[in-house]
């Protein structure tokens, strides 16, 4: 019995994303020096292209997360976002480092 090659198939895509203005994050107060949960958004356009072809869509998002401060100049962040851009929809988990000029 003779197998047919398997086609594999390579999806290339660029995107970019370009929230202008951003808009600014809520900081909730809590009886805490350390953990810090914030509530964020922004708009925009985001920009994608695949196979020679490209699309720009206008795009929101929401999400929110919280900094912990290590020391005072180091910190830790985790944070979810959701994006929605003419019907595509992007869930994202973000986790970073945080560090104060102050």
């Amino acid at each position: 019995q003779k197998h047919s090659p398997k086609r594999i198939n390579i999806l290339i895509l660029v995107s970019a994303r370009v929230y202008l203005p951003r808009l600014p994050k809520y900081h909730f107060a809590l009886n805490n020096d350390v953990i810090h949960p914030y509530a964020k958004g922004s708009l925009g356009f985001i920009s994608a292209s695949s196979g020679g072809s490209s699309e720009t869509n206008f795009g929101f998002g929401v999400g929110g997360g919280a900094a912990y401060d290590i020391n005072d100049q180091f910190g830790a962040l985790a944070e979810l976002n959701y994006q929605i851009a003419s019907g595509s929809v992007n869930f994202g988990i973000n986790f970073g480092v945080v560090y104060s000029f102050e």
